[in-house]
C-alpha cells in the first residue's frame, strides 16, 4: 500500500468528485481513478459508490475515512516538526530597545540570536522604556530591553546588564580635569536629560543621586531623540551609561567615575 494512495482517497472523499479531486492534486483524472481502485483491491472493500452522476462513500469508506484522516494529519505534523528540528523554529519576534542598549547589549545579543535562531525574523523597535512598557502591555511587543523600569503587574523583569554612570562635560568646564566628581559639585548645573514622561525610571535614578543636594536643571526636555546628550553637551553637562562612549564635539569627554551610588541597571523584560 502506497502512502500517496491514502492521500488520494482522502482528497476524493472530501470532494466526492474525481474531477475536482484531480484538480486539487494537480493530476489527470484517469490515474487518480486507477489509484483509488488499486487501494480498494488491496483493502478488499469498496470505498466509493460511483454512478455517472455522483460519487459517495460506502459505509466501509466512511469508517476508513474516520480512521485515516487523523493518522494522515499526525503524519503531516510529524514531518513538519522534523523539518523544524533540522532547520530550527520559524516565526517573528518584535523586540523593543532603549538607544543606549545598542552600544553594549544589542550587538552581541543579536549575533548570538542569529546563530541560535536563524529562521526567526527579528523586528527591532527603538523605543524609550515607558513606551516599551506600554506596548508590551498592549501585546505589540514580545520582548523589551529597558533601562531602570518601574515594576508593573503583568511584566516580568530580568537584569541582563549593569554599568556605572559617567559625566559628560563641555570643554573647559571647571570640573573637566577631575577623575571623580561628587554630586554636590554638580548642584545647580544645567544637564541634558530625557524627560520624565519618556524615561521615568532613569530620570528618578539620576535625581536620587543628588539626595541632599539641589538636582541639576534639565535643559533637554522635549521629544526623545536617540542623541539627547550629544545634542546639548556643548552647552550643558550630561549623565550617561558608561557604554555610551560616543565622541562629543567640543567636549572634554567622559569622566570615568561619578559618585558611589551611580550604578545603573539595564533590564530585559518580556510581557507574557
Amino acid at each position: 500500500m502506497e502512502l500517496r494512495h491514502l492521500h488520494y482517497f482522502l482528497v476524493v472523499a472530501e470532494h466526492l468528485h474525481f474531477g475536482r479531486a484531480a484538480e486539487e492534486l494537480r493530476m489527470s483524472q484517469p490515474p487518480l481513478t486507477v489509484a483509488v481502485k488499486k487501494l480498494e483491491q488491496e483493502l478488499g472493500v469498496q470505498l466509493f459508490d460511483r454512478t455517472t452522476r455522483s460519487v459517495s462513500l460506502t459505509p466501509a469508506g466512511r469508517m476508513y475515512l474516520d480512521r485515516i484522516k487523523p493518522l494522515l494529519s499526525d503524519l503531516d505534523k510529524a514531518n513538519r516538526e522534523l523539518t523544524e528540528a533540522g532547520l530550527g523554529p520559524r516565526g517573528r519576534l518584535n523586540v523593543g530597545f532603549v538607544s543606549s542598549a545598542s552600544y553594549a547589549t544589542m550587538p552581541s545579543a543579536l549575533r548570538r540570536f542569529r546563530e541560535l535562531r536563524p529562521n526567526v525574523e527579528l523586528v527591532l523597535n527603538p523605543l524609550t522604556t515607558d513606551e516599551q512598557i506600554e506596548k508590551l502591555l498592549e501585546g505589540s511587543l514580545d520582548l523589551g530591553i529597558l533601562r531602570d523600569p518601574t515594576r508593573v503587574p503583568g511584566i516580568e523583569l530580568r537584569e541582563i546588564h549593569s554599568e556605572p554612570l559617567v559625566v559628560a562635560l563641555p570643554a573647559g568646564h571647571r570640573l573637566g580635569n577631575q577623575d571623580q566628581i561628587d554630586a554636590s559639585e554638580l548642584a545647580d548645573e544645567d544637564f541634558v536629560l530625557f524627560p520624565y514622561k519618556y524615561m521615568s525610571g532613569f530620570y528618578s535614578l539620576v535625581h536620587s543621586l543628588f539626595d541632599g543636594h539641589t538636582p541639576p536643571s534639565n535643559c533637554g526636555a522635549g521629544d526623545p531623540p536617540g542623541d539627547h546628550s550629544r545634542a546639548g553637551c556643548c552647552r550643558a553637562g550630561s549623565l550617561n551609561p558608561a557604554s555610551v562612549g560616543f565622541p562629543l564635539p567640543d567636549a572634554r569627554g567622559l569622566i570615568p567615575s561619578f559618585v558611589g551610588r551611580a550604578e545603573d541597571a539595564a533590564l530585559c523584560r518580556h510581557g507574557r
